[in-house]
Order: structure tokens, then sequence, then C-alpha cells
């Protein structure tokens, strides 16, 4: 606490514990750093205080490590007012559903605020003027000045009827972007839509954030039983490596829709059902951090997912080794070249992805089978390791140049081939096809009607 606060700029507070303020015996205005490990809380209107200490604030709000936050005394009001904040993003993006199942039939518009993390808050306004205070805006004025890179938009399952909906981001009450529009809604099939159209949008600061969304006649809320995901991107810092993640989403025969923990960054995502390489647009579609697979994978199918995010690279890559071990039916054990990064290990038992933890187990350079593998089969693995400059970004499920038509074996990838798949199994480099540079040559030819696609750098 300063000696005399009333003339501080700057007021650092360490929380050893979780503290709550409820009003400040000070006036003026001055910045709130909290240099603590717990969350500093500055209760809404707390009858703790004298009433002319206290925060006028539209719900409590709280400082976690590292947060600060502007403070100014508003006497005309008698209260202090939080004018704006600078919040420590824990994680690269951040995910939220909104459930519409509880709202009422009909039409019009409602505003859902969105903090800085990208945080939906509460049921939002129903007026049209999203400026308005009440005790659904929360915290969508805290929005500290700031740069968004992405934000997506992701709709399920729209109303039922001929109408449309919109989803729309508003700053201050102005129109920003059009994010989502969907024509001609019909309940009985998915309608899913999805916006990277905020490219480096700046918000300024102490905005009002908040997404409109509107249902025109013909439509309801009633139908409209999916939920809304938004989701905010930082600027990327980089590329971390994300593998085997097992998506959320029950798989039970009649789902669909499966959430990542994150957002992949655009066109990274491998999707793997029972080892098998998905195909974009034919197999599933991706918005953002949610894929949707065209048929509903079976009951216990297993579902496994390999993408790239924004953060800090691991370490360089080694694609398609053949580890060392007799392939004769009765070993199990192969072992590789070098020890992985934890969890960077994938393997292939002709051209299948095995599954971690159920498939095989690996200590350190050792592979260890759950079945063991039989007389002939190719087992291939890929890993990462630490100690050497990270391979340059990859581009991945990319269709070579060349006529699929049951003669031609000659393609050409847009780079060199880390990974070629035919109708979704890895091929084996040397045994399936060989490569010079990005020019690929096929062993046999493959059919009219089957799909080709290359991981490439």
């Amino acid at each position: 606490k300063p000696t005399d606060g009333n003339n501080a700029s700057v007021l650092k507070l360490t929380a050893t514990e979780p503290i709550t303020i409820t009003g400040l015996a000070l006036n003026g205005s001055f910045t709130l750093i909290n240099l603590g490990t717990h969350t500093i809380t500055l209760a809404k209107e707390s009858s703790s205080s004298t009433a002319k200490f206290r925060f006028g604030l539209f719900e409590d709000f709280e400082l976690a490590e590292n947060d600060s936050c502007d403070l100014y005394y508003d006497r005309a009001a008698s209260r202090w007012r939080v004018m704006g904040a600078s919040k420590v993003l824990k994680e690269d993006a951040i995910q939220q559903w909104m459930d519409f199942s509880s709202r009422a039939t009909g039409t019009g518009t409602i505003y859902l605020p969105i903090t800085p993390n990208g945080q939906l808050n509460g049921g939002g306004q129903t007026t049209d003027d999203p400026t308005v205070a009440g005790a659904d805006i929360k915290f969508a004025n805290y929005w500290p000045k700031r740069t968004v890179s992405k934000l997506h938009v992701y709709l399920p399952e729209g109303p039922g009827g001929d109408g449309s909906i919109e989803v729309g981001l508003q700053v201050n009450g102005e129109e920003s972007e059009l994010l989502v529009l969907v024509e001609n809604v019909d309940a009985a099939v998915s309608v899913p839509g999805v916006s990277d159209l905020l490219n480096l949008i700046e918000i300024p600061e102490n905005s009002l954030v908040a997404l409109r969304v509107t249902i025109s006649e013909g439509a309801n809320w009633a139908g409209m039983t999916g939920r809304l995901l938004v989701t905010t991107v930082a600027a990327d810092t980089g590329v971390e490596h994300v593998y085997q993640e097992e998506p959320d989403g029950v798989v039970d025969g009649d789902n669909s829709t499966f959430l990542l923990s994150a957002i992949p960054i655009l066109g990274t995502e491998r999707i793997y059902i029972n080892g098998q390489r998905q195909i974009p647009t034919t197999e599933y579609k991706i918005y953002g951090g949610v894929f949707v697979m065209n048929s509903a994978p079976a009951t216990n199918d297993e579902i496994i997912v390999d993408y790239d995010k924004p953060g800090a690279s691991t370490g360089t890559r080694i694609f398609n080794e053949e580890p060392e071990g007799d392939v004769d039916g009765v070993n199990d054990e192969f072992v590789i070249a070098a020890t992985p990064i934890a969890n960077t290990d994938r393997v292939t038992v002709n051209g299948q992805r095995q599954k971690r933890g159920t498939a095989y187990t690996i200590a350190d350079d050792t592979i260890t089978f759950t079945v063991t593998p039989l007389e002939g089969d190719l087992i291939r693995v890929s890993y990462e390791v630490t100690g050497a400059t990270a391979l340059s970004a990859l581009t991945y499920n990319t269709a070579p140049t060349g006529a699929i038509n049951g003669t031609n074996t000659a393609y050409t990838a847009a780079g060199t081939p880390v990974g070629v798949f035919l109708n979704g199994q890895q091929l084996a480099l040397s045994v399936d096809y060989t490569n010079i540079g990005p020019a690929i040559t096929m062993t046999d030819a493959p059919e009219i009607g089957d799909s080709v696609l290359v991981d490439h750098s």
C-alpha cells in the first residue's frame, strides 16, 4: 500500500491468497496491478464498504496473476470505475459454447457480450441496442486495446423454417463484420457457419464487444437446438505440433460433431478413424476447433487427431523411419534411432495409424506392440527429437497434380513429400512409391475414383 494512496499512479498488490476488495478510500485515478499468484476480486456494489468507496461494476471483476486495470473515481456517481484492463491470456485460443436450447420461441435479435478472452456472457441483451447497460452485459466493456487475429463462429444446427439466421460482430454498437449468414434454414439438416474474416482486427480500448444473432421471420429460436461456438485466437507466435488428441464428442453411431481442445492452424488437421486418414470435404468439414463428419462414426470407433496450433516448436521431426526388429510374426519389440520427445511418436502398420497406449507402448527408443505384427507387415514410425533446428512448416492434405486414371503413376506435389496417402492409407516410401523432390512415382497406378493426398514441406 502506498504511503499516500491519493497521490499514487500505480498500486501494486501481491495476492498470496484470494483477495476481495469491496472499496477504496482513495480518489483520483491509478493503475492496479496484481503481482501475486492468486486472484484479486473487485466486488460489485459491496455493502461491506461505505457507498462512496464502492466499485460501480456490472459484475465482480477479477484480476489474475500479472493482470492489471485502470481505476478512475467517478465523482458524479461516487463510485470507482474500471476504465480498461490488461488480461494475460492463459491460452492461445479459447472456445466456449452458448446453449440456445432454453430460449423462448419467436424471432428477433439478441446480443451476446464477449470478454477479451473470448468468453460469452450470460443470456445477452435482448434489446436492439447492445450498448445499453444491464446485468447481462457483464464484462463486455473491459476490453483492453487489442488485436484479434481470428474469430470463429460455428452453428451446429439451425432453427426450423425457411427464414435466415445472421451472426455479426458488434464493437461499440457498430457492425464490424457479418460472420455468418444462413438462408432457407431447414431443421432437418446441419447448417454450420464459420468465419476467419477477422484478420488483425483492432479492438479499441474500453470497447463493448458483442455478437449479434438475428433470427428472421420464418425461423424461430425453438428450432435452434444446437449451440453457438465462439473462439478468439491471439496472433500466432510459432507452431506447436499436437499429436493423437482424442476429441470431445460421443461416439455412438449418431453423433457427427466433435470438438478439439484448441483451434488448429488452418489446414493442419489430420483426422484418423480406426487408423484411416480422413479426407477433407469428402469425409468431414472443419470449422475452427469443431469438425463434423459427413457420416457419424460407428459406436466405439477410434478417433484421433493431429494438428498444429500457435505455440512454440518442440523439435526436429523424423518421418517414416523403419524401426529395427524382425517382422516375423513372433517379435513384438522394435527399436527406433532415437528417443522421441514425449507424445510425438506416430506409428503405422501397413499404412494404418496405430493408437499409442492401445495398439502399442513406447519406452525410450523401444516400441512394444499389444498384438504382434504379422510376418511381412510394413512398420513405420514418425517422431520428434530435441537438440536440433525445427523443421519448417508443412502443408497437409494436398492433392498432387497428375491424372488418376488407372494407368498413370507419375504425380507432382507442391513440395517434397513427407507422407503420401492413398484412400486414407499411408504409403510406404521405397515400397509403395519413390520420390525425387516433389516428383512422386507410384509402384501401382491409383484406380479411377481413388484419392491421393500428400503432406509436404
